[in-house]
C-alpha cells in the first residue's frame, strides 16, 4: 500500500491545496534511432523521498526534488523488476516489439483505413528525420516500476504522464509524476501549479513524459505501444499537450515510452509534424 511521505523539499500541503484549485545514445538503428535494452544497473533510484498526494481512488500525484540527474538518465533498474515481467509479458504476446516494427504495424494499418497522408509522420520518424529513439533509462524505469506497482495486471492498458524541470542553480532536477489507472493519464492541470511555481524561480522545463501502452482487443488489429504522438490524424491529444506547453512554459523535449524504448522529440520536432486531417 503507497503512503503519503512528507519531505522538507515539497509539501503535501501545497501540492493539495493547488489540485484542490485545478479540480482536482547508443548503437545506432538509422541516423537518429538508438538501440534499446534495459542495461541492468543497480545504482539507479531517485535518491530522495517523494511526496506522495492521493487524488482520488485511483489517482495519485508524485513529486521529487533535488534528483541527480546523471543517475536518472543512466541505466536502467537491474535484477527483478515488474518491468522486466511486464516486457516478458508482452513479448509473449507480441513477438516483435522494435520500436521500428511497431511503427511499420500501425502505419500500414492507418494507410489501409485512412490513406497515404496517415503515413507520412510515421515515414518520418522511421527515416529518422524525426524524434530519437533511445533505450529505456533508469529514471523510465523508476517511473515504469511505480506506474505498474498500482495495476492489477502489469499488462493492464493504462497510462501515467510526468514533467521533469531543472534548477537553475544546481542543474537538479525536480519530477512531478500522476499516475492512474485508466487509458488516459490523470489530467495534466493537477501538475500545472507546481510547473509554475518552479518556472517562476527560474528552472527550466526539460521533458514532457508519458506513456503508451498496448491494447489487446482492439477493432482493427491495432496494439498501441507505438512511439508516435497521438492527434496526428485530426488533431488534438498528444500534439495539443505538447504545444500548450511549449507555449506556456517553453517545454523544451517531449518524450513518450512504451517500457521498452523511448522517442525524444524536441520543440522543433513537435512544430514539424503536419496533421493529417485538420
Amino acid at each position: 500500500m503507497l503512503r503519503i511521505v512528507m519531505t522538507t523539499l515539497v509539501s503535501v500541503s501545497f501540492l493539495a491545496c493547488h489540485v484542490a484549485e485545478n479540480n482536482s545514445q547508443l548503437s545506432q538503428q538509422s541516423p537518429k534511432h538508438q538501440s534499446r535494452g534495459l542495461a541492468g544497473s543497480n545504482a539507479c533510484s531517485f535518491e530522495v523521498e517523494p511526496t506522495i498526494v492521493d487524488l482520488n481512488d485511483s489517482e495519485q500525484l508524485y513529486a521529487w526534488e533535488g534528483v541527480s540527474q546523471s543517475t536518472l538518465q543512466g541505466p536502467a533498474l537491474g535484477g527483478k523488476s515488474l518491468l522486466m515481467e511486464y516486457q516478458s509479458n508482452i513479448n509473449e504476446l507480441v513477438g516483435d516489439t522494435g520500436p521500428l516494427d511497431l511503427l511499420r504495424r500501425q502505419r500500414d494499418l492507418y494507410l489501409e483505413f485512412f490513406g497515404e497522408k496517415a503515413g507520412i509522420a510515421y515515414d518520418q520518424i522511421i527515416a529518422g528525420e524525426l524524434g530519437q529513439i533511445e533505450a529505456t533509462n533508469c529514471l523510465m524505469s523508476l517511473l515504469f516500476e511505480i506506474h505498474l506497482s498500482r495495476l492489477t495486471s502489469v499488462i493492464d492498458p493504462a497510462e501515467f504522464q510526468a514533467i521533469v524541470l531543472e534548477s537553475p542553480l544546481d542543474g537538479t532536477w525536480t519530477i512531478l509524476a500522476a499516475f492512474g489507472k485508466e487509458i488516459s493519464p490523470p489530467k495534466i492541470e493537477n501538475l500545472i501549479p507546481m510547473v509554475e511555481s518552479k518556472r517562476a524561480e527560474g528552472y527550466s522545463y526539460r521533458f514532457h513524459i508519458h506513456n503508451h501502452p498496448f491494447v489487446f482487443g482492439g477493432g482493427f488489429g491495432d496494439i498501441g505501444g507505438v512511439l508516435i504522438p497521438s492527434g496526428l490524424l485530426t488533431g488534438g491529444a498528444d500534439l495539443d499537450i505538447y504545444n500548450t506547453q511549449i507555449g506556456l512554459f517553453g517545454m523544451e523535449k517531449a518524450l513518450i515510452s512504451n517500457g521498452f524504448d523511448s522517442i525524444i522529440f524536441s520543440a522543433e520536432d513537435i512544430s514539424s509534424f503536419e496533421i493529417a486531417f485538420p
